[in-house]
């Protein structure tokens, strides 16, 4: 599927309204962080101004900014308060009090925390994962912030927190 839309995209930039410098910010964008590019393409509010009016009528829906990697190392009181944004950003249900917790517990709310069984980043998620994570949320960057987030909001939907039960 993925592939087909990159594939079009170039087709339907050329029958649409979109502007080359509009379709080049999405290609971007489901670079940088594919599975919201794509989420917002099976989303209500692109298949209703899809099919909503005639061409010459249809409402601009242009992506939004790419996400960053914003957060700080701050904590209070046992938790990694300044990642809690980037917490409830990714969350697949978890409680983002919970998982600061643990974030603070792993990594003391270092990015570039790791330890010798291979575990990185802020939720210590392991290094064996990332083929497993690759095809889901792209290329392995343990030490980023939001891709670490983003690996473990992905392990939360595949087995809950159980990955952290050591640390609860």
């Amino acid at each position: 599927m993925k592939k087909l839309l990159l594939l079009l995209i170039p087709f339907v930039a050329a029958t649409s309204a979109c502007t080359p410098q509009q379709v080049n910010a999405w290609k971007r964008w489901h670079r940088s962080d594919p599975v919201a590019a794509e989420a917002f393409l099976e989303s209500d509010a692109f298949a209703e101004a899809d099919q909503a009016a005639p061409a010459s009528q249809v409402e601009r829906l242009d992506p939004p900014a790419p996400r960053t990697d914003s957060g700080s190392s701050a904590s209070s009181n046992g938790r990694c308060v300044g990642y809690e944004g980037l917490l409830a950003q990714y969350s697949p249900g978890w409680d983002v009090a919970a998982m600061s917790r643990i974030m603070m517990r792993e990594s003391r709310c270092q990015p570039g925390a790791y330890n010798a069984s291979g575990a990185t980043g802020l939720l210590q998620v392991l290094k064996s994962h990332c083929g497993w994570l690759a095809p889901r949320i792209g290329p392995c960057n343990l030490t980023s912030a939001s891709y670490n987030i983003r690996a473990a909001a992905e392990l939360y939907r595949n087995g809950g927190s159980a990955h952290w039960a050591q640390t609860r």
